[in-house]
């Protein structure tokens, strides 16, 4: 990529607005960003004309500058996990700009600390998904337009997608959540609560000071989505550690433990058709 000062479109002059003094790695990545967030504002022309400084173009094959395309790869995964794993701010809010559109993250203000309930999901929890989903749907769009896409490995390819597939498993999950779960409800929220504080390690004590509840933190990361699978197994051996005595709450429990991760696996098979 070529100077962060300006990149020249037309007969007007389209500031990019990256850091000066980065390095070529981090240019690369501020540059795919600006060209990214342009395309979504409707600004297609300065959106290409960002890409054309990279080699790449919605009318030709990709043609990135010596030594770019591996920058450009690493850009592409990391732009389409910062999507995924935007964080709410501290006071109970997603954090924002605008309509969400600019960072991934989704507008209003977030669940409380005091929202762990087994029986739903705040909505908010569940429109910056929703949000993020639509984000990263773009993002797809935006490398294949500019032919990105063909520019990258398959590992950029495959771990984009694999974002992608996450996200939409999570929102999934999150619609069941907010439903209320039936009797897997409890089993979910417990498994969460469970990864917030033992695998991410996050205490009770540290979110309420943020404003954060436990859905807050865990649908905050979607690409550790996966981090659910081990408390999920503990939930149904600790409910069958007393074997046949443990009698028809123990199937239960497994039974609500299979029907979380059947409804996952199943909306990640569903994204990848």
């Amino acid at each position: 990529l070529h100077s962060p000062r300006a990149v020249r479109g037309g007969r007007s002059r389209l500031r990019t607005h990256v850091r000066t003094g980065a390095s070529a790695e981090e240019l690369t990545g501020e540059l795919l960003g600006e060209a990214f967030r342009r395309f979504c504002d409707g600004g297609a022309d300065d959106a290409a004309a960002i890409m054309a400084t990279a080699g790449f173009a919605a009318d030709r094959a990709p043609a990135p500058a010596p030594g770019a395309a591996a920058r450009v790869q690493s850009s592409v995964v990391e732009l389409s996990r910062t999507l995924v794993d935007s964080w709410p701010a501290a006071g109970q809010s997603w954090a924002v700009s605008g309509e969400g559109e600019r960072d991934g993250g989704a507008g209003g203000v977030g669940a409380g600390a005091g929202d762990d309930s087994a029986g739903g999901l705040p909505q908010l929890v569940r429109y910056a998904l929703r949000n993020k989903r639509r984000k990263h749907d773009a993002l797809l769009r935006f490398l294949r337009h500019f032919r990105v896409w063909e520019g990258v490995g398959a590992r950029a390819r495959a771990a984009a997608a694999a974002h992608g597939e996450r996200l939409s498993a999570a929102t999934k999950l999150a619609d069941f959540h907010g439903a209320g779960g039936g009797p897997a409800g409890g089993v979910l929220m417990r498994a969460m609560t469970r990864v917030v504080r033992d695998t991410r390690g996050i205490s009770e004590a540290e979110r309420q000071r943020a404003g954060l509840s436990v859905q807050d933190v865990f649908y905050s990361e979607v690409s550790r989505l996966a981090d659910l699978l081990a408390p999920l197994v503990d939930e149904a051996e600790d409910a069958t550690a007393g074997g046949a005595a443990a009698g028809t709450a123990a199937a239960g429990t497994v039974a609500s433990v299979n029907d979380v991760v059947l409804l996952v696996l199943e909306e990640a098979a569903e994204y990848r058709a």
